[in-house]
């Protein structure tokens, strides 16, 4: 994170002549001293001493009890947008229930969080027992997420049993910490023995069949709309079942709309035709005197 801070400080000052600093505080917590002793000395080592009780700030705590002085500390430096970005790294998948992050949610309400488990490994070796105790301790409905099925059930009779209770996870969380846009990564490491095919890519092959994808999507789903529907609603309502971003929607527009399947209207009545002048506010219906096909 501190390295990413100063790689964009390089990129947002590599053609200005007057420097802009990034004014970011870094709060890290770990409840083993050990672990915070050790990142003293790497922070020292690696240039970083002077900041710390400065810019960096470290606590030995459970994240739960640190929690309310942590969005504290938000609110002090941030006080009108009360940004952050919180990384929670999830050991043993029960270190901070959902209505921590749901508190986030409520009290900083521009901030994201990035929460990190070991699925393969959950999956690999969860039983119904672990599973209510992960449950139980992160408040989520896994039971509801697994439709009455029982763990053993599915590694006997599901062949796909490992993505399907990772799945359930997922889902179970994203219900429970109230997050209403969510985008699930799954980062397999090099050597790990695992194999994982769900989840998005984001090489270029994934780019174009994405692009792709999303054009044919998102005419069906114009062409289906009873009456016109700002932009902005469009993509709220589909955004976390893709891996599109809000410009590659405007893209995909753009082409339906050159080809006269859409019709883009601005709250003015102003026509859109290009991607970079789309704005949220503005509706996108279907062409009712054009015809457009798409493969089923």
């Amino acid at each position: 994170m501190l390295r990413a801070v100063e790689e964009a400080t390089l990129l947002v000052n590599s053609d200005r002549t007057k420097r802009v600093e990034l004014d970011v505080q870094f709060l890290f917590v770990d409840k083993d001293r050990r672990a915070i002793n050790h990142l003293t000395e790497e922070l020292k080592q690696r240039g970083y001493g002077a900041k710390i009780d400065k810019t960096i700030h470290l606590v030995c705590s459970e994240f739960v009890d640190a929690a309310d002085g942590a969005m504290a500390l938000v609110r002090r430096h941030t006080p009108k947008a009360s940004t952050a970005i919180f990384f929670l790294d999830q050991y043993g998948y029960t270190d901070v229930p959902s209505t921590v992050v749901r508190r986030i949610f409520s009290d900083l309400p521009n901030s994201e969080v990035v929460l990190t488990f070991h699925v393969a490994s959950f999956a690999t070796y969860t039983n119904d027992e672990l599973a209510d105790r992960i449950a139980e301790t992160l408040q989520v409905d896994i039971r509801k997420a697994l439709a009455g099925r029982t763990i053993d059930d599915l590694k006997q009779s599901d062949a796909d049993w490992r993505r399907f209770i990772q799945g359930a996870l997922y889902q179970a969380l994203v219900t429970g910490c109230g997050a209403r846009y969510f985008t699930p990564f799954f980062i397999r490491g090099s050597g790990s023995g695992q194999k994982f095919d769900g989840g998005f890519r984001f090489d270029d092959v994934a780019r174009h069949q994405s692009d792709a994808a999303l054009r044919e999507q998102l005419g069906k789903l114009v062409l289906a709309q009873a009456e016109p529907k700002r932009l902005g609603d469009i993509y709220a309502s589909t955004c976390n079942g893709s891996p599109a971003t809000a410009y590659m929607y405007k893209v995909s527009l753009e082409s339906l709309a050159s080809e006269g399947a859409i019709v883009i209207t601005s709250s003015e009545g102003k026509r859109r035709r290009l991607a970079r002048y789309m704005a949220d506010g503005d509706f996108v219906e279907a062409n009712r005197q054009a015809r457009f096909l798409f493969s089923s």
